[in-house]
């Protein structure tokens, strides 16, 4: 079957038939260029799968040093930043979001990561749409970040788009995708890689995409010396036993419904994922947060962390969620092309 390609502009239906949810789509929006690419991108999205979408704007209190207040300077108040930020969320939303989508905007107070990750939970949302690096200026480091905080904690998957990356490839168009025809999905044979496989069956689906998925076969592992020179010795028959394994499961997971080739390969498992996406020119990466490695809440040092670090493609992380979300988009300014004059204004 020949790769087929995708038009996010252009709606595909929702997810009937398919195992992923995809209908409520945040937004954290800190103003920055960043932060209105992913915008853009999420609009495509929810045009794709019918979602609606919610845009969040964090106003962080300010902090007052010892002394500042004999400073002959005046820092505007909490309520005074609020309203700002609020009447910014308002322009932003009529500039990108289309007046025939409907959307929420809210504007609380707090700590960023801890904002978005109670709202993306009371909210019910089936994806946070996030740049890697806003205001921070962060181009390549993701530690202690908002994005890497909400992907170690968030309620549910995780897109991070790396602006400088949109900017320049020929899949995007001022931040828009254009066509997402080709997805990377690594596949370590772990319960937590499996689930990304199967969000990324339905994903590919949806978008009309060719998966890609990729095993890796570490050039060492812990252990005694002789283990590690035997891995070295038998790194052939370990490549081919994985290859075998990545066919066979294909063949059990697919069964014709998106079109699919396999690929093994050996090294650094994050470094070989990057490697194999920039050589392909894949559109997408879809991993789990964790894989042979157990860790269930924390990157540090993970593949996942590494790959959403240095990738130069959009990465999709999915990570085991315990679903307890609230309905509650009662608090939620709606927006229906213009903002509704008796629209609630959260704050906290």
């Amino acid at each position: 079957m020949k790769p087929r390609t995708a038009d996010l502009s252009t709606k595909a239906g929702r997810n009937a038939g398919t195992e992923i949810q995809l209908s409520q789509i945040l937004v954290p929006v800190d103003f920055s260029k960043a932060s209105r690419q992913a915008v853009k991108y999420a609009v495509a999205l929810a045009e794709t799968f019918d979602a609606g979408l919610h845009l969040l704007s964090v106003v962080e209190p300010v902090l007052f040093m010892s002394g500042l207040e004999r400073m002959p300077i005046a820092l505007p108040s909490d309520a005074e930043m609020v309203s700002s930020a609020q009447h910014d969320l308002e322009e932003l939303a009529r500039q990108e979001i289309p007046a025939t989508m409907t959307a929420t905007l809210t504007v609380k107070k707090g700590k960023p990561p801890q904002v978005i990750i109670r709202a993306a939970a009371k909210l019910g949302v089936d994806l946070i749409v996030i740049p890697t690096h806003g205001r921070t200026g962060l181009k390549r480091v993701l530690l202690g970040s908002t994005a890497e905080q909400v992907i170690r904690h968030g309620p549910c998957p995780v897109l991070t788009l790396r602006r400088r990356v949109l900017a320049r490839s020929k899949h995007y168009a001022d931040g828009v995708p254009t066509r997402i025809k080709r997805i990377l999905v690594p596949v370590d044979f772990s319960t937590p890689s499996l689930r990304s496989l199967h969000y990324a069956i339905s994903f590919a689906q949806i978008v009309k995409a060719r998966l890609v998925l990729l095993h890796v076969v570490p050039e060492s592992i812990g252990g005694s010396h002789h283990v590690i020179s035997q891995l070295k010795r038998f790194k052939d028959q370990a490549i081919n036993r994985a290859r075998i394994s990545l066919v066979q499961l294909a063949k059990q997971e697919f069964v014709g419904q998106v079109p699919a080739t396999v690929n093994v390969t050996s090294g650094v498992p994050f470094d070989e994922i990057n490697r194999a996406a920039e050589a392909s020119a894949r559109d997408t990466i879809i991993i789990a947060t964790h894989g042979r490695t157990g860790f269930k809440r924390a990157l540090m040092g993970s593949t996942a962390e590494n790959v959403v670090r240095y990738a130069r493609c959009p990465v999709l992380v999915v990570r085991a969620q315990r679903r307890q979300h609230r309905r509650a988009r009662s608090e939620f300014m709606v927006f229906h092309g213009r903002v509704s004059d008796g629209a609630a204004r959260t704050q906290e």
